[in-house]
């Protein structure tokens, strides 16, 4: 994978010119590691003193119960960071597992020098900024859907929300019936119940991971 590709999908990297980016990578001797598939690239508790970019391959992260149950929460591919709040916590510990679900490569940037990007270039550091604003409202978007205690306004606030971020009624899902089950806090059988009776109800319509929204008012009223 040409580094460069990878960076530039980064949104710490938007806007840099290549030249600038291959400068900061000579200057700031960054470290690149690989992992094989299934390999953790970090536990929950472990201590994290870096940001991280996924330069290829797909990183987890996941939710390990006691009871030996993983929940997946979110994927990362190339382009994608993770860690940019947590690096500049008071509590450096990763609050989730990542693992290595193929092959992977992730660069990684310290906290010392994810601050000298910053203060060399405004426009990193605007990009860094809106990292974790997104983190945030993402955060607070999750604990809405979370706190919703009707199984369709869950459903219906998750397909808003790709809604917004997609452009399009035509909805292609992230991710399987199982891993947006668990990212709801739902039964599997629950969610494709619910999502059956709202296709019948002329709200939705559906085909393995593409969900058509037929009548957005509901999908926002509810």
């Amino acid at each position: 994978m040409d580094i460069l590709i990878a960076l530039k999908k980064c949104r710490v990297f938007w806007g840099i010119d290549e030249n600038d980016i291959n400068n900061y990578l000579n200057e700031l001797n960054l470290n690149r590691y690989s992992y094989v598939k299934n390999e953790i690239v970090a536990f929950e508790g472990d201590k994290c003193s870096s940001l991280g970019i996924v330069l290829q391959g797909c990183v987890e992260v996941q939710k390990h119960h006691p009871s030996g149950k993983i929940i997946s929460l979110t994927r990362l591919t190339c382009g994608d960071v993770f860690a940019e709040a947590i690096v500049f916590s008071d509590k450096r510990e990763f609050p989730n597992t990542l693992a290595s679900i193929e092959n992977s490569e992730i660069l990684y940037i310290t906290r010392p020098n994810v601050i000298k990007l910053c203060t060399s270039n405004n426009k990193i550091f605007s990009n860094v900024l809106t990292l974790l604003s997104n983190k945030i409202l993402m955060l607070n978007s999750k604990i809405k859907e979370l706190s919703l205690d009707n199984l369709r306004a869950k459903i219906c606030s998750y397909l808003y929300q790709e809604y917004k971020k997609q452009d399009c009624l035509k909805l292609i899902l992230p991710m399987d019936r199982n891993e947006l089950a668990q990212s709801l806090g739902i039964q599997r059988p629950s969610l494709s119940r619910e999502l059956s009776t709202m296709k019948n109800d002329g709200i939705i319509d559906f085909n393995k991971n593409i969900i058509i929204i037929k009548d957005l008012e509901s999908i926002i009223t509810l």
